[in-house]
């Protein structure tokens, strides 16, 4: 059985972070010990909150009472999340020579129309050292960006993007969502590549709509959910286990597509939503994401 070590935030309530992340994974068969970067009482969505961010002489302190057990060569994958302190960045690459391990990294830098919501220079960070060393990356489109200075507005350009991350290291990539949509908007296109396999692929994520998130600004009614990046990253990390690159991304959407639908589904009968009812409903789509390496990735992931 292999075993990850998952290092990023963590939040006491809602699913975020390494809330949203280890559930799953140890749902999917694999053993996951948690070291958070970030221990906050709520996702930072809520306007206020309360805790903490670990510093680099923090993560090191933990990890050194791993080594002094013995337990660093025991973790097969290192999947990685968001942080604030760039110097954890450098002790997560030393970690993955040390433990031998396989590095899935989810360069959390911003998203669109936030912008940044990291330090700039962890751009650099993640360009530096995340990308050289990282076997994995799932970056969104704005962090895709940031990272290679390629502007996506098509798919060709988003192609030319994902050439200039496979430039920095990465042998498999995930650009998770973009701009781009189709079917009117149900669905956002991402894009996959595997350069050990010579795949590519073209990513359906399901967008989501309900007329209780109707605004001005939000005419689609489009739901936002929190800690979905974070998830989609851990069950990719699990299923890769398992299953060829592209087909794990495939059942990857799948559980976080069910695990949207569930917590939906626990909203039936209320009037509005709140951040507090779209926390993710993992509870509720446990034996779909348990199953969802079953599942026909095809529907999410066409190769080209």
């Amino acid at each position: 059985m292999q075993r990850v070590l998952s290092i990023q935030s963590h939040v006491v309530r809602g699913k975020c972070g390494n809330a949203s992340a280890a559930f799953p994974v140890e749902l999917l068969g694999l053993e996951v010990d948690r070291l958070n970067t970030v221990q906050f009482s709520n996702h930072t969505g809520y306007g206020s909150w309360t805790g903490k961010m670990l510093e680099t002489a923090e993560v090191s302190s933990l990890l050194e009472g791993l080594r002094n057990k013995g337990w660093i060569k025991k973790y097969d994958v290192i999947l990685s999340g968001y942080m604030r302190d760039k110097g954890i960045c450098q002790v997560i690459s030393d970690l993955v020579d040390e433990a031998g391990a396989t590095w899935v990294c989810d360069p959390v830098l911003g998203d669109y129309p936030r912008g940044l919501y990291v330090p700039e220079d962890l751009v650099e960070v993640h360009r530096d050292i995340s990308c050289k060393k990282a076997a994995v990356l799932t970056p969104n489109q704005f962090e895709a960006e940031c990272l290679t200075g390629v502007k996506i507005t098509d798919e060709k350009s988003a192609w030319n993007c994902i050439r200039a991350l496979h430039d920095l290291g990465p042998q498999k990539i995930c650009i998770t969502s973009t701009l781009m949509t189709e079917e009117n908007g149900k669905y956002m296109i991402g894009l996959l590549s595997d350069n050990e396999n010579s795949i590519r692929g073209k990513i359906r994520m399901p967008v989501l709509t309900d007329k209780r998130c109707v605004t001005k600004d939000n005419e689609s009614g489009f739901v936002q959910f929190t800690g979905t990046g974070d998830m989609f990253a851990a069950c990719l990390c699990a299923h890769s286990a398992s299953l060829p690159f592209h087909q794990a991304v495939g059942c990857a959407i799948y559980a976080v597509k069910a695990t949207l639908e569930a917590t939906l589904d626990r909203c039936q009968g209320l009037t509005d939503l709140s951040k507090a009812d779209l926390e993710l409903n993992q509870i509720g789509a446990r034996h779909k994401i348990m199953n969802s390496g079953s599942y026909d990735w095809t529907e999410f992931v066409k190769l080209l």
